[in-house]
C-alpha cells in the first residue's frame, strides 16, 4: 500500500471514529473493530507482545470472538508464529490452537 492509500485510510478511519455519520452506533464499531482483529490476527509477524496489545485495545470480548472465529489452519498458524517450538498435536484443532495461543499470551508456558 503507498503512503497516499494508507494515509487515505487513516482519514476515513479518523472521521469515522469521530463519528462524523451519525447512523454509525456502537455494533457497526464493534464489528469493524472485530474485523481489523481478524486481519491482524492472521497477518504474518505477530508476536505474543503485540497480540496482548492487540487484546487489550479492543477488549477481551472482540479479541475472544476474532480468536474463536479462525479457522483450524489460520489458528494453528498463529500459534507457531507465536511459539516456534509447539508440538504439531498441541495445535491440531482450531480449539486446542486457541487454547495454546490464550495460555501464551496470559504467560503460561505450556
Amino acid at each position: 500500500m503507498s503512503g497516499d492509500a494508507h494515509k487515505a485510510g487513516a482519514e476515513a478511519l479518523t472521521a469515522l471514529l469521530n463519528q462524523a455519520f451519525s447512523a454509525l452506533g456502537e455494533k457497526e464499531y464493534a464489528a469493524a473493530a472485530g474485523l481489523l482483529t481478524k486481519k491482524l490476527m492472521i497477518s504474518a509477524g505477530q508476536t505474543v507482545e503485540v497480540m496482548r496489545a492487540l487484546r487489550d485495545a479492543v477488549g477481551k470480548d472482540i479479541f475472544e470472538a476474532q480468536l474463536k472465529s479462525l479457522t483450524a489452519h489460520q489458528a494453528r498458524l498463529l500459534a507457531r508464529r507465536l511459539d516456534k517450538s509447539v508440538p504439531d498435536i498441541e495445535v491440531s484443532t482450531a480449539g486446542a490452537a486457541c487454547a495454546w495461543i490464550r495460555d501464551l499470551m496470559d504467560g503460561k508456558t505450556p
